[in-house]
């Protein structure tokens, strides 16, 4: 009469071992799929806007009797620099200036948009048409419709930047 051997499956600590497997693979498996869907959400919920931050205050003087701020940020491959005033009647005055990443001035004819909006979306934002004043140099003015806060969208195509003001008076 030949013996035959157990079948290694057939045994208990080879069965155990082979569930352990099993699930270890599993879990692999399911984090894998979570990290691909957590790059899958990036994508959807990436925000298109970034915030334009104050670096400075500009003192009231005679025709900016409110102020203003100086400002900066990264859009797309443009670093704004800018400077934000308002005058007695709420008139805000805009200069901004945009670099490319070598140094270099942006064109005269950059495509780019300037709104005034309010940061709770309770009026529909306002178009403020903007003119070149040199190379990488570009200036705008508006009339505040009422005091308050204010943001400043800067929009490309790709992203929009926002500047967050006072016009207290």
């Amino acid at each position: 009469m030949s013996r035959t051997s157990p079948s290694p499956a057939a045994t208990p600590g080879a069965a155990s071992s082979v569930r352990h497997t099993r699930w270890l693979a599993a879990i692999i498996g399911g984090l894998f799929l979570l990290l691909v869907a957590g790059f899958i959400a990036m994508v959807v919920f990436v925000k298109d806007e970034v915030r334009i931050n104050p670096v400075g205050p500009i003192a009231a003087a005679p025709g900016l009797e409110q102020g203003g701020l100086h400002f900066q940020g990264t859009l797309n491959v443009w670093e704004l620099q800018g400077r934000m005033a308002i005058d007695a009647r709420r008139q805000a005055h805009f200069e901004l200036d945009m670099r490319g990443p070598s140094g270099q001035p942006a064109p005269r004819d950059l495509a780019f948009s300037l709104a005034l909006a309010t940061p709770d979306g309770s009026r529909e934002p306002l178009p403020i048409p903007h003119e070149s004043i040199g190379i990488g140099s570009y200036a705008a003015s508006v009339q505040l419709p009422a005091p308050g806060r204010w943001q400043l969208r800067v929009g490309f195509p790709e992203v929009t930047g926002v500047l967050e003001f006072d016009a207290g008076r």
